[in-house]
């Protein structure tokens, strides 16, 4: 009868531990920033909007300078949720 083992691996090193370490508070449940900003029984509806192309690559250039990296409608739901906090006070 023929035993089955394990292939062996390699002693952790410094690196992994770091990574290890990285992983670990990625995966402590870490919100978005959607998921933080969004209340979850608000439902989402889609909205077209027409933008002229100078502006819409103004908001590009300042969403690419926002760290960490967030999407363009992340960017702007938060821009249009400061404009509407700033005009309702």
């Amino acid at each position: 009868m023929t035993a089955i083992t394990r292939k062996p691996q390699a002693p952790p090193t410094a690196e992994h531990a770091r990574e290890a370490a990285i992983q670990a508070v990625i995966q402590k449940g870490l919100a978005s920033h959607e998921e933080r900003q969004q209340p979850k029984e608000d439902p989402i509806r889609q909205v077209v909007v027409f933008v002229p192309e100078s502006l819409l690559d103004a908001v590009d250039t300042l969403v690419k300078a926002v760290r960490p990296r967030t999407s363009r409608r992340a960017w702007l739901v938060e821009a249009i949720r400061e404009k509407v906090e700033r005009d309702l006070t």
